[in-house]
């Protein structure tokens, strides 16, 4: 899976059984808010698309827009052909992500139309998480935008937080949010009895 964060990682490792991982590392070249994002150590530009699962998690649109699949596609529309062949694509959005889908092949597979302005992600609002079976979790950012064709699974307070939708013979599940510390008990530590 691509990002420039571990949350999900120390998720996965976690796994009984353990699962065959590959990570590719997004970086940002230049200066903060005006760098662009390229591959970590500029490699690697060719991303095989031959698991069951693909993780974007905080993935911006140039840098996926930059990277190819081993059969040479730009994989931002890669990542598209594959979920219709049956591929599961799970999207975290963080900082910067979301915002920059808006009229890419992302935009379709998700099912939800992102705000451009990420200035909404950054405002922090505490929205309790509906629907996930606990009253203590919460979430604080979370990026705005229209649902369109996905299922809402979660909200958070009366917003959307996962979506999820089949998409040929494949799904696509969108997380709203991704920022650390974006959906916790009472501040990350556990309620009190």
């Amino acid at each position: 899976w691509m990002d420039h964060h571990d949350r999900i990682e120390s998720i996965l490792d976690r796994l009984d059984p353990a699962v065959e991982i590959r990570r590719f590392d997004l970086s940002r070249i230049g200066p903060k808010g005006k760098g662009d994002w390229w591959p970590a150590w500029g490699f690697p530009s060719e991303v095989p698309l031959d698991a069951p699962l693909v993780i974007l998690e905080n993935a911006p649109l140039t840098a996926l827009q930059r990277m190819r699949s081993t059969d040479g596609t730009r994989l931002d529309l890669a990542l598209d052909a594959w979920v219709r062949a049956g591929g599961h694509l799970l999207i975290v959005g963080g900082p910067p992500s979301l915002e920059q889908y808006g009229g890419s092949p992302l935009e379709a597979l998700m099912g939800f139309s992102p705000a451009s302005d990420p200035k909404h992600f950054e405002t922090r609002t505490r929205r309790p998480i509906r629907g996930g079976g606990s009253d203590d979790l919460f979430v604080e950012r979370l990026h705005a935008g229209r649902v369109t064709t996905a299922t809402v699974r979660l909200q958070a307070g009366r917003k959307p937080f996962l979506l999820d939708q089949a998409v040929g013979r494949g799904r696509v599940t969108t997380l709203l949010s991704g920022a650390q510390g974006g959906f916790r008990k009472d501040g990350g530590e556990p309620a009190e009895e």
